[in-house]
């Protein structure tokens, strides 16, 4: 597997995420420098959830980049970035109902297509560091019945180049990560908002010592809240961690 830019390929290992912190450590990785694997051993995914994946049928992937304009009290537009960037590559495949699950799962219809882990390195009050984990189905055909999955081949009928999707990402991050001005980050803010899965739609949730409520999703904001329209008409908003919902 041959790329033009910086990157480490191996057929199998434990994490990419954690061998991109491993690298970052010991060397200097340069930015946009990427990490692919076939087959994760140990891959997970937010909230330390396991990620599935059959070995050489999918993109598992961790870029590490140093965002030296993202300042640590803005760090959700890591989220912002990761996640449009995949939505944008996607798109150029003409698929419908293109959805972000908050924070940053990417779902088609109402199945998972794409997970993201970020972990970042922290200096103080900047980010050091960050690296983008990202796990996309693309030619796997069969998912557990558990789990409501899909891949690009089932949703395309046709087998896909992983390592296109991998560069085409990279280039969406390396573009999207530039940005730098409030106005600029607040028009991919109102772009990640487009596309928020279940939005406007009742929906029941589950919050810790709430009972399940009913609920539409309104929005997200710049410090990476979700907002909800509870049926009292009332707003309330959760920080990640807080909430459930499928």
């Amino acid at each position: 597997m041959d790329f033009d830019f910086p990157y480490l390929y191996l057929p199998e290992t434990e994490s990419t995420n954690q061998l991109a912190i491993d690298m970052i450590s010991k060397t200097n990785p340069a930015d946009g420098f990427m990490l692919i694997t076939d087959y994760q051993t140990a891959g997970r995914g937010q909230y330390g959830r396991i990620w599935q994946s059959k070995a050489g049928k999918n993109l598992l992937v961790s870029f590490i980049f140093y965002p030296k304009n993202i300042p640590i009290n803005k760090i959700f537009r890591l989220n912002l970035a990761a996640s449009l960037a995949i939505i944008r590559c996607l798109k150029t495949f003409d698929i419908a109902e293109l959805s972000i699950k908050w924070p940053n799962d990417i779902y088609i219809q109402n199945q998972k297509i794409a997970g993201i882990l970020i972990q970042n390195i922290l200096k103080a009050s900047e980010i050091q560091a960050a690296v983008i984990g990202i796990g996309l189905n693309v030619n796997q055909e069969y998912f557990s019945t558990e789990l409501s999955a899909s891949s690009l081949q089932n949703i395309l009928g046709k087998e896909m180049d992983i390592k296109k999707i991998a560069s085409d990402i990279r280039a969406q991050l390396l573009t999207l990560l530039k940005t730098r001005s409030p106005e600029a980050w607040s028009l991919l803010l109102a772009e990640y908002n487009e596309v928020l899965y279940k939005k406007n739609k009742k929906h029941v949730f589950n919050a810790a010592a709430i009972n399940p409520m009913l609920a539409s999703i309104q929005s997200v904001t710049e410090d990476g809240k979700i907002h909800l329209l509870t049926e009292n008409q009332e707003i309330i908003s959760f920080t990640f961690g807080e909430l459930n919902y499928k």
